[in-house]
């Protein structure tokens, strides 16, 4: 390899690093109690244990919620509205929040989740998602499971290296091999 294409390369590595954005869309929590969407900055809390809800007692359990991480308490928790729903679909990160449900073996009932957002059109409806990727008005007296978001990050995340750690990695190894081609 010559100097001329390790500068070439160097120099391509640096402008992508320069130019990109890394988001990493949804992450897990390495306990899994929580999924944090560096995108939207909200962390879902992803509990399996609550039971069917309506649409308003869904909405309280969420505003009543405390949950406790490091000794703090995180309050004023609420339900996802429709277009948190929405961006997690079109970014293909749904599935991520999906694969934490656990069903019983041979279970094929659709999972539905209340959303936050009431139907305009009716005022006796409210959205729910579905596990199927819709999200439907419904009546808000029948009962749907519920996830819960709050602002910022909660949990504790392994470190996935960002790529402009790599690229600096990159660059300065590119860097030693040109200063090692200059030596010889």
């Amino acid at each position: 390899m010559n100097l001329k294409t390790i500068l070439k390369t160097s120099i391509l590595a640096l402008t992508l690093v320069l130019t990109s954005q890394a988001n990493a869309g949804l992450i897990l929590s390495d306990d899994g109690a929580f999924a944090y969407d560096d995108v939207t900055d909200k962390t879902w809390y992803i509990d399996n244990s609550n039971d069917l809800l309506s649409w308003q007692d869904s909405k309280d359990w969420a505003l009543a919620l405390t949950v406790t991480f490091d000794g703090i308490d995180f309050i004023k928790w609420s339900l996802p509205n429709k277009s948190l729903f929405n961006g997690l679909i079109n970014r293909g990160d749904i599935d991520t929040l999906l694969t934490t449900r656990v069903k019983d073996a041979g279970d094929t009932s659709l999972q539905t989740f209340w959303t936050s957002t009431s139907d305009t059109s009716n005022a006796n409806k409210a959205y729910m998602f579905t596990d199927t990727l819709n999200i439907w008005s419904r009546a808000k007296t029948s009962t749907r499971d519920a996830w819960a978001v709050h602002s910022g990050q909660i949990g504790s995340y392994s470190v996935i290296p960002e790529p402009s750690s790599i690229a600096l990695f990159l660059l300065a190894f590119s860097g030693l091999l040109v200063r090692r081609k200059m030596t010889k």
